[in-house]
């Protein structure tokens, strides 16, 4: 069953309505001027000092501080003063730790006291407590009899904000009877106040209450929504309790959406709140929670547990009751057993003495035999108690552990959460794939980072042969016909490997990227080699500070990258133009056998032919772009090409993956190998061979590095 956002999670409303809606922020300086103010002045900052510790969760401190403004109200005998007091005791705190009772009491005497008085505010916002305390009780009918008598109070007084916090009364009302249309018409009406009188809390509370309706309908992702909404509202204000109250509700979403793990996340976090302000009650609904929780996974002990502790809490609540009714049964008990002595002591000076004596005689054996019966009792009991101290001791270490594991998940979930929000921010600076196969229709870009960001990235712009960039920021979905490339214009293209995976190495391929851009963008260069040379400066420059004391500070990240620039000698014509730069990660191009030659000395690079195919490595600077000891210029290698010749450039990490029968990388010799075996088909196929042979070779072992694979048929 969903459970409803209990109504303790809106006491403090009534108090607001009279002590004013801005919330403390400094209690310290409260404390410091109640020793100094006179009495009426103590009796106000009395009942703000509740306030504060009531909404921080210290509800015992609460209390204290509101008894204290009692007592002085009692002195002061001044009517508002006295009723004001009593609304806060019972309005706010004995609802909130569920003493009922009590809390009627507290309101009745308040409402006897201001209801013939001139004070319709402080008269409605009584009404609306007694409506709470009501509700609480399960007494619709009574509830909405005071809160309708509140909101025609509030209406009358043209009071917005008093309006919305009745609204959430009678909305609760309604949910309670299982009329949700109406309820999330008062919730909604509530919402709208609040946040024209920019009363965030408030604001918070009306769309919790929202997303329980949404819970209760089933419409579990809209619960999430606003429920999320309210708890970063809570968040920001730092009220805990709040906090507490909405992680249980998201727990209740996620529990009816099925995912019980999640569910069990937001439970735990909640009974922690719960704990550390003793918020009873709260406490109680969160072990029922949990324990239809864990049934559902079919984890029968953690179930019981956790039903034994409602059980428990359930029984401490009414403990106050419970002791009253037991005091009278005892004084009655204690009553006739002593008519009971009296008429056995009158009856006995009636007996013979042999009577007494063979009476005696029994008492005496059954004393005997009751004695026995008593210490076997002991035994058993210290036994039992014992045993039963042992489980407890084991039952806590083990719902400890639980609460940190969960604890756990919930800390995973928020960095897990913010990098995947991160993912989003690094996928903008990769280009669009419709962009890349405008320009280059014969390519494919195998791209699989081993976390969910990645050091490894890819990254493409269009120059002009004045070098000068074209527009080139096509996103996916525009028309790609208003782009493309004519005669002069050069593609560059890279694959770049930074230092790293995972978060770190999505920083740094955050910098490199934008020294890239920089570099053709601003700097106009369009040269490979001499756009390494100006990248890697730009990267160091970033890398390098000096802090306050002048002291140097290094980092000694950067990149390894394979870049080519591609010029097409004529829209018909035969004949490409690249030229491309490396550094520490070379060029593979495979041609057909008769086109096999290159225009350039290459003797320092190796060969591969299979079949019809042959495959020429170009090497790269064995240099990185970053911090580098002796830098040297970066290479930039001009070379003729003919249309239909293949080219690759890649990182390292699908030559480093470990995996076959023997656990071994599979290396570069094998990837050249599986490029010349399927040269002759198109590159989609080859990218989904690829990946296909990835996968095979790594089975159930862990990805080590990102992988990234270029492949352009010119």
């Amino acid at each position: 069953m969903v459970m409803n956002i209990k109504l303790v999670f809106l006491l403090l409303f009534s108090v607001n309505v009279i002590l004013g809606k801005n919330s403390i922020t400094n209690v310290d300086s409260l404390l410091s001027v109640l020793p100094k103010a006179n009495d009426t002045a103590k009796i106000k900052t009395l009942l703000e000092i509740s306030k504060y510790y009531y909404g921080h969760g210290n509800i015992p401190a609460s209390k204290d501080f509101c008894e204290q403004a009692i007592e002085l109200a009692k002195k002061e005998k001044d009517v508002v003063f006295l009723a004001s007091t009593f609304n806060q005791m019972g309005g706010m705190i004995c609802n909130g730790i569920g003493d009922f009772s009590e809390a009627l009491d507290y309101l009745l005497k308040a409402y006897r006291l201001i209801e013939k008085t001139s004070n319709k505010k402080l008269l409605y916002t009584v009404s609306n407590g007694l409506g709470n305390t009501y509700m609480a009780q399960k007494d619709l009918i009574k509830a909405l009899e005071f809160y309708d008598n509140a909101f025609e109070i509030a209406e009358g007084l043209h009071d917005p904000y008093g309006i919305s916090v009745i609204l959430i009364g009678k909305g609760n009302v309604y949910e309670a009877q299982k009329d949700y249309k109406n309820a999330l018409d008062a919730f909604s009406k509530a919402a709208i106040g609040f946040y024209n009188a920019n009363s965030k809390y408030e604001y918070a509370i009306a769309q919790a209450s929202i997303g329980n309706i949404y819970i209760h309908i089933n419409e579990n992702n809209k619960a999430l929504k606003v429920l999320d909404d309210a708890y970063q509202i809570m968040r920001m204000l730092d009220d805990r309790y709040g906090m507490g109250q909405t992680l249980l509700a998201i727990g209740n979403a996620y529990r009816q959406k099925g995912n019980y793990e999640m569910s069990l996340v937001y439970y735990y976090n909640s009974m922690i709140v719960f704990k550390k302000s003793a918020a009873k009650y709260d406490l109680k609904s969160v072990y029922q929670e949990i324990a239809i929780a864990y049934n559902k996974q079919n984890k029968n002990d953690s179930a019981f547990h956790y039903i034994q502790l409602y059980s428990l809490i359930k029984d401490s609540i009414f403990s106050e009751e419970n002791s009253k009714l037991i005091a009278e049964m005892q004084t009655k008990y204690e009553s006739v057993k002593k008519e009971e002595e009296n008429r056995t002591l009158l009856t006995q000076n009636e007996l013979s003495e042999n009577t007494i004596k063979q009476q005696n005689r029994l008492q005496l054996a059954l004393s005997l035999f009751l004695g026995m019966v008593f210490i076997f009792s002991v035994f058993l009991y210290r036994s039992n108690k014992q045993k039963q101290k042992k489980n407890n001791i084991i039952l806590s270490q083990k719902e400890k552990a639980e609460e940190q594991r969960m604890l756990l998940e919930f800390k995973n979930k928020e960095i897990v959460d913010s990098i995947t929000y991160a993912k989003r921010l690094q996928e903008a600076i990769l280009p669009p794939l419709k962009m890349i196969k405008k320009y280059l229709p014969g390519s494919f870009i195998l791209y699989k980072p081993k976390d969910i960001v990645a050091g490894d990235f890819y990254w493409m712009e269009v120059v002009s042969s004045e070098r000068m960039p074209v527009k080139t920021n096509l996103k996916e979905g525009a028309d790609a016909e208003k782009y493309g490339t004519t005669h002069g214009e050069r593609i560059l293209i890279a694959a770049a490997d930074c230092t790293g995976h995972g978060v770190p190495g999505a920083i740094v391929s955050v910098v490199c990227s934008n020294a890239l851009n920089r570099t053709v963008k601003e700097f106009g260069i369009s040269d490979p080699g001499k756009i390494l040379d100006k990248v890697r400066e730009l990267v160091v420059e970033t890398f390098i500070r000096k802090d306050s004391q002048e002291i140097r500070n290094e980092v000694l990240d950067g990149m390894d990258i394979s870049l080519i620039s591609i010029e097409f000698d004529g829209d018909n014509a035969e004949g490409v133009t690249i030229k491309w730069a490396g550094a520490n990660n070379p060029l593979w191009i495979i041609k057909k056998m008769k086109n096999a030659s290159i225009d350039e000395n290459v003797s320092s690079n190796s060969n591969l032919t299979a079949s019809e195919f042959n495959l020429m490595e170009i090497k790269a600077n064995k240099q990185s772009i970053g911090k580098t000891d002796a830098p040297m210029p970066f290479t930039t290698h001009s070379i003729q090409l003919n249309k239909g010749d293949q080219l690759y450039l890649f990182t390292d990490g699908y030559a480093d993956q470990f995996g076959g029968e023997k656990g071994k990388k599979f290396k570069y010799q094998q990837l050249k190998e599986t490029l010349l075996a399927n040269a002759h088909k198109p590159m989609g196929d080859q990218s989904e061979i690829l990946n296909n042979t990835m996968e095979n070779w790594k089975g159930s072992l862990e990805q080590v590095d990102d992988i990234l694979i270029i492949g352009i048929c010119l």
